[in-house]
């Protein structure tokens, strides 16, 4: 790993180093930046994430509040499925994810890369400090 000297006065200057750009890190980033904390993420890879799509559960709901993306986040969402199916050496079966007084719970179907995006733009808004060696 090749660090300019600058780079690692920002190392040696953040409160928070987070190895790795994925969700958690970024969603770390957002947090420390939320708390006041200097932030700074290393970004191991160049290479750009695969595009595939992912189903968020319901209860991300309450996290992605938290992060200051949740209209961002639903905006993404390509669709809200109310459910997942399970297989099972008996076959498949629809599992709903449940629902409350509001009506039924829905998770998120986006695409990785831009949840990524989205969350990197937020953490980077906050102040976070980004570095690829």
């Amino acid at each position: 790993m090749d660090l300019l000297r600058s780079d690692l006065v920002y190392i040696m200057k953040s409160d928070v180093l987070i190895v790795g750009d994925g969700i958690a890190g970024l969603s770390s980033a957002i947090i420390a930046k939320q708390k006041g904390l200097e932030t700074v993420v290393l970004q191991p890879s160049t290479k750009p994430r695969d595009a595939f799509h992912v189903v968020l559960h319901p209860g991300i709901e309450a996290l992605l509040k938290t992060l200051g993306v949740a209209q961002e986040a639903a905006c993404l969402a390509s669709s809200r499925p109310d459910g997942y199916w399970r297989y099972s050496a008996e076959g498949r079966d629809f599992v709903l994810y449940g629902q409350d007084a509001e009506g039924p719970w829905l998770g998120y179907l986006v695409s990785l890369r831009e949840l990524e995006t989205l969350l990197r733009a937020r953490a980077q808004f906050l102040g976070a400090i980004f570095l690829r060696p």
